[in-house]
């Protein structure tokens, strides 16, 4: 059986070819698959094969691969996306919740990298990524037609019996699978 998973966000790997990147993701997550089938008691030896339909060269922006990230290069959207990234990450209290939504941005990172113990260049540098990346992926429709292109056919060559996708790959794997799977059983959950 293959099973096919489709990464999420921050999930570029530089200097590697889309096919190099796609090996070395399915290198790292294989393991993780064979823990995860080894705990539910399913060490068969006969483990699926985990391909990864590899997007993530779409979404990246060469101008700020090379840049220092800065949260003044991140537009309205790209703020809002980071704010409500804030509040999943760490969970806050209502009272948390209320302040965060309307605090600079600076200020809620430097809240995240209190909370979660990490260097503030670390989390602004994270954010600024994430929220271009996002950005891209959503608002440029050429990015997003690179990215649906670059599954569809990764779905379409390996015709895989399950597809792993994470968020905001979900729903374009989704219709990815239903132009291709008409008769597949699946399951979208």
């Amino acid at each position: 059986m293959t099973i096919t998973a489709v990464h999420g966000i921050a999930n570029h790997l530089c200097g590697r070819s889309p096919k190099q990147g796609a090996a070395e993701l399915a290198g790292q997550w294989q393991p993780r698959l064979q823990q995860g089938f080894t705990a539910v008691g399913l060490d068969d030896p006969q483990l699926p094969t985990l391909h990864v339909a590899y997007y993530a060269h779409h979404t990246q922006a060469a101008e700020q691969q090379a840049t220092v990230p800065d949260l003044l290069s991140i537009d309205e959207r790209e703020q809002s996306f980071v704010i409500a990234w804030a509040l999943a990450l760490c969970s806050p209290t209502l009272q948390e919740q209320q302040g965060l939504i309307t605090a600079p941005l600076r200020q809620v990172l430097s809240w995240i990298s209190r909370r979660r113990n990490i260097p503030i260049k670390v989390v602004i540098r994270l954010a600024v990524q994430l929220a271009g990346e996002v950005h891209r992926y959503l608002h440029v429709p050429q990015v997003r037609a690179a990215a649906r292109s670059a599954m569809t056919e990764s779905i379409r060559q390996v015709r895989p019996k399950v597809v792993l996708a994470h968020t905001p790959s979900a729903q374009s794997s989704r219709t990815r699978l239903s132009m291709h799977t008409r008769n597949w059983p699946w399951t979208a959950s």
